[in-house]
């Protein structure tokens, strides 16, 4: 039609004309669709658009489908996973586990008769405490004291950290505690152990999130909402109880705070003696020289090195621990590994034997030192040399002649070094002496020690102590250094020749115990008489 109408165009009528601008509109829209549709994924086309649409649109739902089930794996990667505290555990551990804390044993036997006894406290008014906070040092037996609550009175233990209950999704960690307090319901008797609690319980007065302070604000609720008919008991640990919120720790959540302290020179020996029964060790082993050499430890730091001395005997091919392994492995544990690449003959084997044999002839001179132990020139770490000392017993504090008496032995390598090298051809082994005492003596100075010296009162760091009182303070610490550097000065030159003698021997077998220093006197007493 459209080529008639074009061939002859004026013999045609209205009708005809009107039929051709429709025909030829008809044809313009076949074509732009034939332009505009979308390519084909493969292929050609090579059957009609209506086919070739279906496979698009199936290709557009395949794809849907694959973006939805990805996004679903991914949930599930970085979702919350349910936290192992959902599920009891019956322990073994008893109070006859846990040495050097009796008087804690003792404040807690009482949770123990609760437990197993609650009626009989109900009979008389008495209520089960709802939660124990057991604070101290990392390593003195927080959670071991816990699952020994749990062993002595055979109930079911849950146990947890507060770092479960952080999570960046919004009342996770709140929907945690329900759950936990709901299973631990269900269970009673029962104890929840929260280790760490400050990871969720710290005060809300600085920074805190709102996930934090959801979890926060449900665990106070379910503290204070569980009846203490059902025999729920809340037990936590941390090593920072000034940073728990003031509403955690009122009575009535936890009823009970306990401080767990560094084991003393007895529990110390106690705690040695549980971990050697459990490893064979020979008769040169004894618990009480390790309590002696181990001041200020943790009964983890016990078992540490227990099991390091034994990990030394059997890289030696021994079935038995020594007491030179647990020496051994004392030190790697506190001053690294040994590093046995200083030539005999080198200038820093004398220089380090000479500033060791300086401390020793100091402590050995000198009231109100601790006992020689041992010293040697092995270097450990970044340090050259060790001269140990070993307390009597435990200390609460120090008093003046103790004070004055370490300062001896802290400057003693810097005057011996001083006489030895006057050109001030000195090394580095005592660069750092003078700043540690100086520092030392300012804060002696501060707490007061030297009252008869300076003025009374106490000054910190923080206290702006003015401009007379800090040259006076000033003052009084140049005074006291100057007077300990003469006095070591005097003991040194006057034993010089034994301070040499003991540096030979230490240069030759490196390390020196109290024995072999002490027969080294007896040697150069003997021949000058």
């Amino acid at each position: 039609m459209i080529a008639e109408y074009e061939s002859d165009p004026e013999s045609n009528s209205p009708q005809s004309t009107l039929q051709y601008n429709y025909a030829k509109i008809h044809l313009n829209l076949i074509k732009q669709q034939k332009s505009f549709s979308p390519k084909p994924y493969f292929g050609t086309y090579d059957r009609p658009v209506e086919v070739h649409y279906l496979k698009t649109l199936s290709l557009q739902i395949i794809h849907l489908i694959a973006y939805v089930l990805a996004g679903y794996a991914l949930l599930k990667i970085v979702s919350p996973k349910p936290p192992k505290s959902t599920i009891a555990e019956k322990v073994s551990v008893t109070f006859k586990d846990v040495k050097g804390i009796d008087d804690c044993v003792k404040e807690l036997q009482e949770v123990v008769n609760l437990l197993k006894n609650p009626e009989k406290y109900r009979a008389i008014g008495a209520k089960v405490p709802r939660g124990i906070l057991l604070t101290g040092e990392p390593g003195v037996g927080k959670t071991l004291m816990a699952k020994a609550i749990a062993g002595e009175a055979q109930v079911h233990f849950l146990s947890t950290s507060g770092t479960e209950f952080e999570e960046v999704f919004v009342g996770v960690g709140a929907k945690r505690i329900r759950e936990l307090f709901a299973n631990a319901k269900e269970l009673a008797p029962s104890i929840i152990f929260i280790d760490e609690i400050d990871s969720v319980g710290e005060s809300r007065k600085g920074k805190f999130s709102i996930y934090q302070r959801q979890s926060l604000n449900q665990l106070l609720v379910e503290m204070d909402g569980f009846d203490t008919k059902d025999s729920v008991i809340v037990i936590a640990a941390t090593n920072m109880p000034d940073r728990l919120d003031e509403a955690l720790k009122r009575p009535g959540r936890f009823d009970k705070t306990i401080d767990v302290p560094v084991p003393a020179l007895k529990a110390r020996q106690d705690i040695a003696q549980l971990y050697l029964e459990k490893i064979k060790c020979d008769q040169s082993v004894n618990s009480e020289d390790i309590a002696k050499s181990t001041y200020g430890m943790t009964g983890a730091d016990l078992a540490n090195i227990i099991n390091t001395a034994m990990q030394l005997a059997l890289k030696d091919g021994r079935n038995e621990c020594s007491a030179k392994d647990l020496e051994n492995a004392k030190d790697r544990i506190i001053l690294g590994i040994a590093h046995r690449s200083v030539d005999d003959t080198s200038e820093d084997k004398i220089s380090a034997s000479l500033y060791e044999a300086a401390k020793v002839v100091t402590i050995i001179n000198s009231k109100g030192t601790d006992p020689l132990h041992k010293t040697t020139i092995i270097k450990r770490g970044k340090k050259i040399g060790k001269t140990s000392q070993l307390p009597d017993k435990d200390k609460v504090g120090m008093n003046k002649l103790q004070v004055l008496s370490m300062l001896d032995v802290k400057i003693s390598g810097k005057v011996m070094h001083d006489l030895e090298y006057p050109d001030g051809k000195r090394t580095s082994l005592c660069e750092n002496d003078m700043v540690q005492v100086t520092e030392m003596t300012q804060n002696f100075v501060r707490q007061g020690l030297f009252d008869e010296l300076f003025e009374l009162g106490y000054f910190d760091e923080q206290r702006d102590m003015g401009e007379r009182l800090r040259e006076k303070a000033d003052q009084v610490v140049k005074i006291i250094l100057q007077e300990r550097y003469e006095r070591v000065k005097r003991l040194l030159v006057e034993k010089q020749e034994v301070v040499r003698m003991i540096a030979n021997a230490l240069a030759e077998k490196e390390t020196l115990t109290k024995d072999e220093v002490l027969e080294i006197v007896e040697k150069f007493n003997s021949k000058k008489v």
